[in-house]
């Protein structure tokens, strides 16, 4: 999708809820302004967990090229090959059948490989971290992003909710991005003083316990022997896999000691502060639009004495990451295994150092600007 290049504006430095501005362009009109709770919710949370589910197929790739997985693909597919075949065998069907037999094995095995990888990346790894998200700071974000607390009151028998300040005064932000009035980005600004605790911590996948075999919707399919096979299979899955996964961490949590909390959000210094929840939606994505997003949190960092950003990006997160690193300057501080493919990796800004460069490349902008022959006889016009 070509987009014309954007008239862009950015909202007042508040942490204050404000409305959308009014769209007065008939082109793509980007406008980026605070978070208001009562209307861009919704929005927002899909961005994050959609933005997340994308990388899905990313997580797939990752683990394909991993020889332990393929190692292990095809050691069971062999297997399968050679001893199904065995069984079959005995019921004499012949060899044009056995031929048969043997193709579709080969079919099946990699189908189901990539099919297994595909529901294990989306349902033991993507999905935690989404569930992980809107259990802490996605499930309020005027809470832990612009410092409001919801109170409720009961007065002449009605419930009434009141937004009251938060004790903790810190400048925490969060922003969204619109094109023509439509939410298409976000990002948050942590700036807390204190440690967060992980709401998300120590919960186990979840599955459903109802039988998909029950469900109408596939007893009345037109193709209703296929559809009751699918839905053994899903059934199967939910029910056994993630239930078996789960009863093992718990026994196993019983026989080696554990951590009974963690902390998501470490508190920081005065002078420092954490990018969070940077998302563009699918669509809209390599238009520039994180550019617009990423300066403004700096420069709120900066016109706030913060002299040191901070952002954490997952092995899936690598746009991300570019985006970080070569087009802000972000530079890597650490990484951290958190699983076998899993790792988090830790970069840092310094926001004073960026900030020098911004305005001297402006300066050198509006320099170039000044000394256009066009410009300078409009400006004499």
């Amino acid at each position: 999708m070509q987009m014309a290049s954007p008239e862009i504006s950015v909202g007042k430095g508040s942490n204050h809820p404000s409305k959308p501005p009014p769209i007065q362009s008939d082109g793509p009109q980007v406008a980026m302004r605070p978070y208001f709770d009562d209307t861009d919710k919704k929005y927002v949370q899909y961005l994050f967990f959609s933005s997340y589910l994308n990388l899905v197929t990313l997580g797939v790739k990752i683990r394909l090229r991993s020889p332990i997985v393929l190692a292990s693909w095809f050691i069971i597919s062999v297997m399968a090959y050679i001893e199904l075949p065995k069984a079959v065998e005995a019921l004499n069907f012949g060899p044009w059948f056995m031929i048969g037999i043997r193709g579709f094995l080969v079919v099946a095995c990699f189908a189901f490989g990539i099919a297994g990888v595909l529901w294990y990346v989306d349902k033991m790894v993507v999905s935690p971290r989404v569930e992980r998200g809107f259990a802490n700071d996605m499930s309020d974000i005027e809470k832990y992003y612009l410092g409001w607390i919801k109170e409720e009151h009961t007065e002449d028998g009605e419930t009434h909710v009141q937004r009251v300040r938060a004790n903790e005064t810190n400048y925490s932000n969060f922003w969204v991005l619109t094109v023509n009035g439509d939410i298409v980005g976000c990002a948050g600004l942590h700036h807390n003083q204190s440690n967060i605790t992980d709401k998300y911590f120590g919960q186990r996948p979840k599955h459903s316990s109802e039988s998909l075999q029950s469900d109408p919707v596939v007893q009345n399919a037109a193709w209703a022997m296929l559809s009751s096979i699918l839905a053994t299979i899903d059934d199967f899955v939910r029910l056994s896999i993630i239930k078996f996964h789960n009863t093992l961490l718990d026994v196993y949590e019983r026989l080696v000691p554990t951590k009974t909390s963690e902390v998501i959000f470490k508190a920081h210094k005065e002078n420092e502060a954490t990018l969070q929840r940077l998302a563009i939606k699918t669509e809209y994505q390599d238009h520039g639009l994180s550019t617009v997003l990423v300066k403004r949190v700096i420069l709120w960092a900066h016109s706030h004495k913060i002299e040191h950003l901070f952002a954490t990006t997952d092995e899936l997160q690598v746009k991300m990451a570019e985006i970080l690193s070569k087009r802000h300057g972000f530079k890597q501080v650490s990484t951290k295994k958190t699983g076998f493919f899993s790792h988090e990796t830790l970069w840092e800004l310094d926001v004073k150092d960026w900030a020098e460069k911004f305005t001297k490349e402006r300066a050198e902008e509006q320099k170039a600007v000044d000394q256009n022959p066009v410009n300078r006889k409009a400006i004499k016009q």
